[in-house]
Formats: structure tokens, sequence, C-alpha cells
């Protein structure tokens, strides 16, 4: 037994929770598990799992600076067979603004890849899933999807966006009645916190989920794999606890030091990934330039001085 284990001891909970930020990425964006993830893209997106013949994760790892900044949140950026864009989103902490952030990053995933001569018709669905572990909506449904439409006639505008919040502490207790709807069973399993609810998803009909529970237990039986999701734990409580005084002393909107803080966590996060995708899409042009005129990409980057 090592160090922190010992110091950890008597508060490790006897599972790690699926809706901590590390055990999420790990179960849904490890290589390993590409059909435990299709089976959950199946249930949400409602296709059929044989549809889905290819599926690509562009962001599998959780970044090691991100693992301090980022407050419970975490996503999978996902290519779908038919190319579309899927971004799951996981965020565990109460977060200021969350639906306009929302947005925000739909319209970044929808334009991305788009380039100057490129029809517009070419734009692809972009759709965000958000797991939320706070109330986003003053509703009892946990399940809300939004998409644009003319509210006199009703009529969509396109099928471009979509966008879908679940909200997990809305979820309805099991009952004969949805005992076998494949995105509650989904939702539950994250959501999971006991071994005993890890056995009622054990008997669940759909088998990635039974795959998933297994997968999970293989992580509670990981000593630093338990020890870095009680930490991550531990610093969203913390993050939470702050948020809560904030509210208590009525000063969440004026204190400007938190909020500043907070604003500086989320900006390097997001700079963090904002990099990665032009470093992505540079790539991506100078490939298209090389094929195009025959030249080697070290020469056109040298001409163009990005080296």
């Amino acid at each position: 037994m090592s160090e922190k284990t010992k110091k950890y001891e008597n508060e490790l909970p006897e599972i790690v929770k699926p809706k901590i930020d590390v055990v999420f990425k790990k179960l849904f964006g490890d290589p390993e598990n590409i059909h435990i993830l299709k089976g959950f893209v199946s249930a949400v997106l409602n296709i059929p799992k044989e549809d889905i013949k290819e599926l690509v994760v562009e962001n599998g790892e959780l970044l090691p600076e991100y693992a301090d900044e980022k407050f419970g949140r975490v996503d999978l950026k996902i290519t779908l067979y038919d190319g579309r864009k899927l971004n799951i989103e996981l965020q565990a902490c109460w977060y200021q603004d969350y639906k306009d952030r929302t947005l925000f990053y739909w319209s970044r995933m929808f334009t991305y890849g788009f380039k100057k001569g490129m029809e517009y018709r070419a734009l692809s669905e972009t759709i965000c899933v958000n797991i939320v572990g706070f109330n986003v909506f003053e509703c009892n449904e946990y399940h809300s999807h939004f998409k644009i439409k003319e509210i006199h006639r009703e009529e969509y505008l396109n099928d471009k966006l979509s966008i879908h919040f679940y909200e997990l502490k809305k979820l309805p207790q099991e009952t004969e009645e949805n005992r076998y709807d494949s995105v509650l069973q989904w939702l539950r399993l994250i959501n999971a916190e006991t071994e005993e609810d890890l056995n009622m998803s054990e008997k669940s009909d759909i088998p990635e989920i039974r795959d998933a529970v297994t997968v999970v237990r293989t992580f509670s039986a990981d000593e630093q794999m338990r020890i870095n999701a009680f930490e991550r734990e531990m610093a969203m409580f913390d993050h939470l606890a702050e948020i809560s005084a904030a509210k208590r002393d009525g000063r969440l909107e004026s204190d400007k030091k938190y909020k500043r803080i907070l604003e500086e966590a989320e900006r390097k996060a997001d700079e963090a990934e904002i990099r990665a995708d032009n470093e992505k899409s540079r790539a991506d042009s100078l490939a298209e330039l090389a094929r195009k005129y025959g030249i080697p990409e070290e020469q056109i980057a040298a001409a163009e001085g990005r080296k």
C-alpha cells in the first residue's frame, strides 16, 4: 500500500465514479473501449450500432495541464461515419453562463475545417451532448433538446444545429416503464456512486453497459486510478464550496477576485484547446498544399515563414 493510499485509506470511495472527469474520459475515450463509446453514441443519437461503421475520437487524451484547470469539464470530439460532428461534454461542476458557452463551443466546432472557397452546404451537422451535474433549466425534465426553429410556423431552419442537455440531478427513479430506456440506462451508469449502482447497471440488457461496468470495476481496483479520481473529486468539492460561499455572501456577481480566478482557469483551458485545433488545421493545410503542388511540406512551411 502506497503512502498516498494510507493517507486516504478511510476516505476513498468504494468505486471510482464515472462522472469524475478522469474516469469518464478513460472509460469513453480509450481506444480499447471504442465499442462502449459506440454503444453510448447509438443510444443518445438513436441510431443503430451497425450503422456506426467509423467513429474517430479526435481528443482521447486528458491533457495533464487540464487536470488542475478545467473544474470537472471534459469533452470528446468525435467525427461520425457520415461526416457529422459530435461533441460529448461532461461538466460536473456548476458553471456560470453555461448555456452561452455551449453555443460558443458548438459554433467553433461547426466552422472548424471550413476553408475559403468551400460551399456553405459542405458544413456538417454538429451535435453537442452536454451531461451536467447541476440544474441548467427550471424544469423537471432531465433531457432538453434544442434546434433552430421558426417560432410561429414551427418550421426548422435546417438540421445543422443540435444541442442536448442531460441533467444528472433530475434523473428519475427506475420504474417498470423506464427500466429499458437505453439513454437512461447509460446516464444511470455515468451517475453511479456505489457498488449497488453498478450492480443495477450490470443487469442491463445493453452489452456495452455491462462491459462498461466491468471497466469501472477494473478502474476501482487500480490504486493510482482511485487516488486520481478521489483527488479530482475533492478539487471539485472545493470549487463548489467556494461557489456556495460566494452565493451565500451575495458576492457571486461582484466578487471580482473569484470571477477572475475562474475565468483565468477557463481561459487557459480554452487557449490550450484552440492551440490544438489551430495546429491540426495548419497541418491539414500544409498537407493539402503539398499534395496540390507536389512540393514537400517543409519547403512550403519555410516559404510561409512558419518555421
